[in-house]
């Protein structure tokens, strides 16, 4: 390394030797001449160079824009996309209401395709009978809409035991003293304040709810294992200060019970 070193310098001081020595030589005008051409070379250098620099930012800007254009283009079509998805979702949901509100007004639920699909799902391997249809029911949707009785037997078996007990002890005297022969159905009317009562369409259980005081009732019909299908029957005192939801046929998600109620006695607490 040392060795190299020596003779890096010795180069050095060999180069410096030898330009000091043609400077010498040189004259006073040669020197001018060949100063003033090295720095018109230069000039031109650094304006080639500017140049070069001015394209490279146009380019740069030219491609920060068509970057952006492309980023807007993909959020435009992501907002398409979703709003599309939303309208997609909303006539499946629109048809399915239709659907079902038809059949329920036209006394037949079972001939909606998610009906028959959650019945074959989900009812028990039983005999069932015939038997007419809820007198209150028929009123506000048709006197042709059949509904069905469940065996003594299978009764038994899903009816808790507090309400079990209160089926088999109780006269039919008592029953018409005592109308809510469930201790659950007792305590949903408590906790919401409004009156249930269900009426069973083949295997579609329909729920009819009432508000006494406020004239307002509505009907949930059971669809599939997570929906439930709104109707109202009659806004009652709550035609003007009602949501626009309260007045439409709508279906909602059975995670969704709790703030459909709570909404509902919200407008109701109004008053």
């Amino acid at each position: 390394m040392e060795a190299l070193s020596d003779k890096l310098l010795e180069m050095c001081a060999n180069l410096k030797k030898k330009n000091t020595s043609q400077l010498d030589s040189l004259s006073s005008d040669d020197y001018d001449t060949k100063l003033k051409n090295y720095h018109q070379a230069m000039e031109k250098l650094v304006e080639s160079l500017k140049k070069d620099i001015d394209q490279l930012h146009d380019k740069l800007l030219s491609n920060v824009d068509q970057y952006t254009k492309c980023e807007n283009l993909l959020a435009e079509e992501k907002e398409k996309t979703r709003k599309l998805s939303a309208e997609v979702e909303f006539l499946k949901g629109n048809q399915k209401v239709q659907n079902v509100n038809e059949n329920i007004h036209n006394g037949n639920p079972l001939s909606n395709p998610i009906f028959e699909e959650y019945t074959q799902a989900n009812t028990p391997s039983i005999s069932v009978q015939k038997a007419p249809v809820n007198t209150s029911f028929a009123q506000d949707v048709s006197p042709n809409v059949e509904s069905f009785t469940i065996p003594n037997d299978y009764q038994l078996q899903v009816v808790p035991d507090c309400c079990k007990r209160q089926r088999t002890t109780s006269t039919s005297n008592d029953e018409e003293d005592h109308p809510h022969n469930c201790t659950f159905h007792t305590l949903l009317e408590s906790l919401v304040g409004m009156k249930f009562s269900v009426d069973a369409h083949e295997d579609v259980p329909v729920i009819s709810v009432i508000h006494e005081s406020m004239g307002y009732s509505f009907k949930l019909v059971w669809l599939e294992s997570d929906d439930w299908f709104y109707h109202v029957i009659s806004l009652g005192m709550l035609n003007r200060d009602a949501h626009e939801w309260m007045k439409e046929d709508i279906v909602f998600s059975s995670a969704t019970c709790p703030v459909f109620f709570q909404r509902i006695l919200r407008v109701i607490g109004c008053y």
